[in-house]
């Protein structure tokens, strides 16, 4: 294998693996919110998660990862 495939390879791999570790914070993500509505802590106005199909949870929560993810933890 060249250099160049070996490259892509490896950029791939990294890809898939922040595409699996972006759904599993946004798994997380929904699960905490649902855990607050559920306690009746959510604001009456916030987005319901159950309402958007998962890309549209996935697209949203990736734009806000950087920020919401640190804070959190797990």
């Amino acid at each position: 294998m060249d250099r160049a495939s070996k490259l892509t390879e490896i950029r791939n791999r990294q890809d898939r693996w922040r595409r699996e570790r972006q759904a599993e914070l946004d798994r997380e993500h929904v699960v905490a919110e649902l855990q607050h509505q559920h306690r009746g802590e959510a604001a009456p106005h916030s987005p319901s998660p159950q309402g958007r199909g998962a890309s549209g949870a996935t697209a949203t929560a990736a734009a806000q990862s950087p920020s919401r993810a640190a804070p959190g933890g797990s």
